[in-house]
């Protein structure tokens, strides 16, 4: 993995920088014991500790990184959808947009073997 642009959120009033990295995805599996699929599924579904893991994870890269449980209480609980929102275009930079279902009707027949 190249280096990812990193993608700007205010925590607590500060400003930070969201970057996926090697080491912030080994990490987020150590710690947390989830892979980025499973940590995008549940940040689908709104799990605040995967959402403040997953920021965790991203500001690992900046020179003092936050502890987990400093990036969990900088989390404004009246607003997660806008960290939700820079961990998902931080995923975009870090491994690109993923590549769109296809629409019924639209799919490849299957072969026989």
């Amino acid at each position: 993995m190249g280096v990812s642009k990193a993608v700007p959120i205010v925590l607590g009033g500060e400003e930070h920088a969201l970057r996926f990295t090697n080491h912030a995805i080994c990490e987020l599996e150590d710690r947390f014991g989830i892979t980025m699929v499973e940590a995008g599924e549940k940040l689908s579904r709104g799990s605040l500790k995967t959402i403040a893991a997953l920021v965790w994870a991203g500001l690992l890269h900046e020179t003092k990184p936050p502890k987990f449980d400093r990036v969990r209480d900088m989390l404004d609980l009246k607003d997660l959808e806008t960290p939700a929102q820079a961990l998902a275009d931080a995923m975009i930079e870090a491994f690109g947009k993923p590549e769109a279902e296809p629409a019924e009707g639209n799919q490849v027949p299957a072969v026989a073997a």
